[in-house]
């Protein structure tokens, strides 16, 4: 597999790694790029864990800010002089494997001496650094990383799906509105967020050809503009569209076609599902009330269980999947992902969407009944955009080319959502307000409007009706969190990078020991406080029954 090797250090450059990463995965989506963490799982050879890391690399960016010279350990002694220390290792075995190595300088660092770094590691120091700045220089400093990494790292671009036949007009794209100033983000007592202390400062103007155009701080808000048709995007996917978009209807609007005898069955393939033994990355899962889950991944791949057993659904596309929600009966249901993608499913049956935007969906999240609905994402460069499933069509709500990263969404209501991403953001049920800024959620799980959970490179975040906070852990202080599932108020689970499992209980987050450690664990669901899943890198499937989490055998399929 191809794909970039992120080395960093977590007490030296966490955040803005995050913030990097989240856009490299935009570009180039999840599998592309290899995100390290400063632990490897315990038994484990060094050398020969990252060696094979490494091996399946084809470039590696080494993150260095202002203390990654000189970080101690425990003892007080440098890391990089330790021979086994995990970064050192990590650059070691990529200039002895000769892969491209780039430097990128976060946090005002400059290039260290090469008289200051172990002999193994001094070519490092010659090799020429890429600055990654914080805003307004964020977005133009990571479009030259991604553009160096392109001689090295393609997008994915597995074959897609046969553009619709039928042309009818345009999508409609409703008035985007201006965000307000946020209300205070808590981490107990102490605020979290950088915003200016006059109330009402802060304001975005919408304009039809470029999205969103952050204004300076004012005393009052930016209006709105009053939008015409969205500039079209330059790439496949619009083309497709340009040839023709379809009125925007629902799946239920093309069963009742196909029910009165239409000519659109075309558009569905039978759902023969067949048990999986394959070894997809998995990005996404959910579970209903009826007690069947989904889960969702590369080559377009979607499964569901059976009497335990996982499945494999007929999938009308071959994008990477990346997010899925189902209504709690399992009778409705959307996917999402690269390209704009999205995919239906009623009746048993997966239908492709038609086009609605070319940007990457990242999210979507629908309410219990199926009825009302949202879905967001970002691309390359920052792009960002908000998706509205209302009256059986999807829409475009907002586009915006401010660098805000939409990545997570929770639909509470028909006026209540919530979406998290570098940002939050809330929904009153007429307009999207940024809540807090430097949130990092990846992933959220609702049990009600005052119970909201919410994971990522902060930790695990709670929302109780009034206020975001940071939840109390026990567990890794540096785990980065992929997924998160609540069984009950009182009964949770988040996973993460490198096998992570945290356990909610007691009112405590605490680590959990994986029998599977290693892997990258994307996403968890509860069908019960005693029965879930969870889904990760290379097919890996694990099953929580009788009070332990054990790898699924696909076998027994």
């Amino acid at each position: 597999m191809s794909r970039v090797f992120i080395s960093y250090r977590r007490d030296d450059s966490a955040a803005i790694c995050g913030r990097m990463y989240d856009r490299l995965v935009a570009a180039y989506g999840r599998d592309a790029i290899f995100k390290d963490v400063d632990s490897i799982p315990l038994g484990t050879d060094f050398e020969q864990y990252i060696g094979s890391i490494i091996q399946q690399s084809v470039a590696q960016v080494v993150v260095i800010g202002a203390r990654w010279l000189n970080i101690t350990d425990a003892n007080g002694h440098r890391r990089l002089d330790n021979p086994r220390d995990v970064v050192r290792l990590e650059i070691e075995s990529a200039l002895r494997r000769g892969l491209p190595v780039i430097p990128v300088l976060v946090n005002g660092a400059v290039m260290p001496p090469p008289d200051q770094l172990p002999p193994s590691l001094q070519q490092l120091a010659w090799l020429p650094g890429i600055p990654i700045r914080l805003d307004p220089d964020f977005d133009g400093d990571m479009q030259r990383l991604i553009t160096t990494l392109a001689q090295w790292l393609r997008a994915r671009q597995p074959p897609s799906a046969q553009p619709h036949a039928a042309q009818v007009g345009p999508w409609p794209v409703t008035t985007p509105t201006s965000y307000g100033a946020p209300p205070a983000y808590t981490q107990g007592a102490a605020p979290i967020g950088a915003y200016p202390s006059q109330a009402g400062a802060y304001g975005v103007a919408v304009y039809p050809s470029s999205g969103y155009s952050q204004a300076a701080y004012q005393q009052t808000p930016v209006a709105p503009y009053a939008p015409g048709p969205l500039a079209p995007h330059a790439s496949a996917a619009s083309k497709r569209s340009k040839r023709g978009l379809w009125i925007a209807m629902s799946i239920v609007a093309v069963l009742a076609l196909l029910i009165g005898g239409g000519s659109l069955a075309f558009l569905f393939a039978a759902s023969q599902a067949t048990p999986y033994a394959g070894t997809e990355s998995f990005t996404d899962i959910i579970a209903t009330q009826s007690g069947q889950c989904w889960a969702v991944g590369s080559n377009g791949t979607i499964i569901h269980t059976q009497n335990g057993v996982w499945y494999q659904d007929q999938s009308p596309t071959h994008e990477f999947l990346e997010s899925i929600a189902m209504s709690q009966d399992g009778k409705l249901g959307w996917a999402v992902g690269d390209n704009g993608v999205i995919v239906g499913y009623a009746n048993g049956k997966w239908t492709l969407y038609p086009t609605v935007t070319s940007i990457r969906l990242l999210s979507v999240s629908i309410l219990p009944d199926g009825s009302e609905g949202w879905a967001v994402g970002t691309d390359t460069g920052g792009q960002a955009i908000i998706l509205r499933y209302h009256n059986g069509a999807w829409t475009i709500r907002d586009q915006q080319a401010s660098d805000i990263f939409l990545r997570a969404v929770v639909a509470i209501s028909p006026s209540d959502a919530w979406i998290g991403g570098v940002s939050l953001f809330h929904f009153n049920g007429k307009e999207w307000s940024i809540y807090a800024d430097e949130a990092s959620v990846s992933h959220m799980a609702a049990l009600s409007a005052s119970d909201i959970w919410g994971a990522g490179f902060s930790g695990v975040l709670h929302y109780d009706g009034s206020v975001w906070r940071v939840a109390p852990s026990s567990g890794p202080k540096d785990a980065v969190l992929n997924g998160i599932a609540m069984a009950s108020p009182s009964e949770g689970w988040a996973v993460g990078d490198t096998g992570i499992i945290l356990h909610y209980t007691s009112g405590n987050w605490v680590a959990y020991a994986n029998p599977s450690s290693g892997p990258d664990l994307n996403a968890v669901a509860m069908v019960s406080a005693t029965d879930g899943w969870i889904v990760g890198s290379n097919g890996l499937i694990m099953r929580y029954q009788h009070g332990a989490w054990t790898t699924y055998n696909k076998s027994q399929s």
